[in-house]
């Protein structure tokens, strides 16, 4: 199989649930709550997201006087599980091996951002991606036949 095949197989399955790849600057917020999304950066490439929020401060409200500070700390999610990485798995690699697996996920590269808010509230953003091209790669490499 092709990666051009591959790529196919790959958002067909999203296409069946629901989803479609949205794109997106590689800089951009707008991947949160997407789980594949395609770059406009010179690669271009299509990549599996995962995204949460992470914590933040709140308390800031427009009844604030002023003479006391209301804002505290907040944690937010735990990282959640890569269940697209996990769809595309199961779906076109259903023998990859667990060590594999974790050897794939290592591929993944983090990027985060803070949401400033009204009230000096906030939210910070933490992603995960990991391209279409690198999975390809990596089980051409471990010998997993497509």
């Amino acid at each position: 199989m092709t990666y051009n095949e591959f790529e196919e197989r790959v958002l067909d399955l999203f296409i069946q649930r629901g989803e479609k790849a949205t794109k997106v600057k590689s800089d951009s917020r707008s991947v949160l709550y997407h789980s594949i999304v395609k770059e406009t950066s010179e690669d271009g490439g299509y990549c599996l997201v995962k995204s949460w929020r992470s914590g933040g401060v709140g308390g800031g409200s427009c009844w604030d006087d002023g003479t006391q500070d209301n804002h505290y700390s907040f944690s937010g999610e735990s990282e959640p599980s890569w269940d697209a990485l996990d769809l595309v798995v199961r779906e076109l690699f259903p023998s990859l091996s667990y060590i594999h697996y974790t050897e794939l996920m290592r591929k993944q590269t983090m990027d985060n951002f803070t949401e400033y808010e009204y009230y000096g509230n906030s939210s910070n953003y933490h992603l995960a991606f990991l391209s279409l091209r690198d999975i390809y790669n990596f089980v051409i490499e471990n010998g997993y036949a497509l």
